[in-house]
C-alpha cells in the first residue's frame, strides 16, 4: 500500500513539474522578425508599407504599428495579418519630414514584444527625400584607435554607379554645427550595388568626428544638403563587433559578431 502511495506521489510530482516546465516554455513574449520598410527611400509622393513577421506559441492577439512625424504624437495603426505576416501603411509625408516608427505585438497571454526591440525609446526612422535615394549607411564600426580609425560604410542599392562627391556624414556635433560635417571628396564614385567606407575620426581629415561605442545618432546628406539617411546605432561590447543592415540596404539592423567592412553583411552572424 505504501509503495502505491509513493508511486502515485512521484508520478504526480513529475507531471506537476512537467506542466510547470511547459508553461514556462510557452509563457514568453511574441517573436518579431523581418521588420521591412518599402520603399527604403520614400519621397513626398509615396506611402510607406511596414511589414513584420510575428509568431507566438499561444497565439498572437494584436500587432500594431506606431509612427510619428517630427516631434508629434504617435499614431497607432492595427496591422493587417496574412498568416504570420503583418502589414500597415504610413501615409506620404512632406519632403524633409523625419518619421519614427516601431511595431508592437501582443500575445494571448498579454505579453508584449517590439521591433526594433527598443520600441519608442529608439524607434526606426527615415527622412522623406526630395528624390529617390539609393545610398545608405550600411555598417558602422566604433572601436577605432590610431591607426585604425572609426568608419562608416555606405552601400549603393541601385544598378548604376552613383557620384557621392559632396555628400556629408555627421553626428550630433555636425547636426548642431554644420562646419563639423565630414564631406566626401568630389568625384567619389560608389559602384552599382557596391560599398564605400569612409574613416570619420582621422585628425588629418577636416570635419572628423568620433563614433561613441555606446551608440549615437548619425546622419547622411546628399550634395544638395538633403538628409537621405539617419539612424541610431546600438552599443557594441567588443572590438570585433560592428552594427549594420542585414540584408544590405534594408531596414533590418543588427549587431554583427564579425566586421564585414567593404563586403556584404548578408552572411554575417548576429549578436542578437
Amino acid at each position: 500500500m505504501m509503495k502505491n502511495i509513493l508511486l502515485i506521489f512521484i508520478v504526480s510530482t513529475a507531471l506537476f513539474f512537467a506542466g510547470c516546465k511547459k508553461d514556462n516554455a510557452t509563457n514568453q513574449p511574441p517573436v518579431i522578425t523581418n521588420l521591412i520598410m518599402i520603399p527604403t527611400s520614400p519621397i513626398s509622393s509615396t506611402v510607406v508599407t511596414i511589414t513584420v513577421t510575428a509568431t507566438d506559441a499561444k497565439g498572437i492577439s494584436t500587432v500594431k504599428l506606431y509612427y510619428s512625424v517630427g516631434s508629434g504624437n504617435y499614431t497607432v495603426v492595427n496591422m493587417t495579418p496574412n498568416g504570420d505576416n503583418y502589414s500597415a501603411v504610413i501615409p506620404a509625408q512632406a519632403t524633409g519630414s523625419v518619421v519614427s516608427y516601431y511595431v508592437e505585438a501582443l500575445n494571448l497571454s498579454g505579453l508584449v514584444a517590439f521591433a526594433p526591440e527598443t520600441g519608442s525609446v529608439a524607434p526606426a526612422t527615415y527622412t522623406v527625400a526630395p528624390t529617390a535615394n539609393y545610398i545608405f549607411m550600411n555598417e558602422v564600426w566604433s572601436w577605432g584607435l590610431t591607426p585604425d580609425f572609426d568608419w562608416i560604410e555606405l552601400y549603393n542599392t541601385s544598378n548604376s554607379d552613383v557620384n557621392i562627391g559632396g555628400y556629408k556624414l555627421y553626428d550630433s556635433g555636425g547636426q548642431a554645427n554644420p562646419s563639423l560635417k565630414l564631406r566626401i571628396p568630389d568625384g567619389t564614385i560608389i559602384t552599382a550595388q557596391g560599398f564605400f567606407t569612409i574613416v570619420v575620426d582621422d585628425p588629418a581629415i577636416s570635419g572628423n568626428f568620433g563614433l561613441s561605442k555606446s551608440g549615437e545618432e548619425i546622419w547622411l546628406e546628399n550634395s544638395g544638403g538633403d538628409i537621405i539617411d539617419n539612424f541610431v546605432y546600438a552599443a557594441t561590447t567588443l572590438a570585433t563587433q560592428s552594427y549594420g543592415r542585414k540584408p544590405d540596404g534594408s531596414t533590418n539592423f543588427y549587431i554583427f559578431n564579425e566586421i564585414t567592412k567593404n563586403t556584404t553583411n548578408n552572411n554575417a552572424t548576429t549578436f542578437k
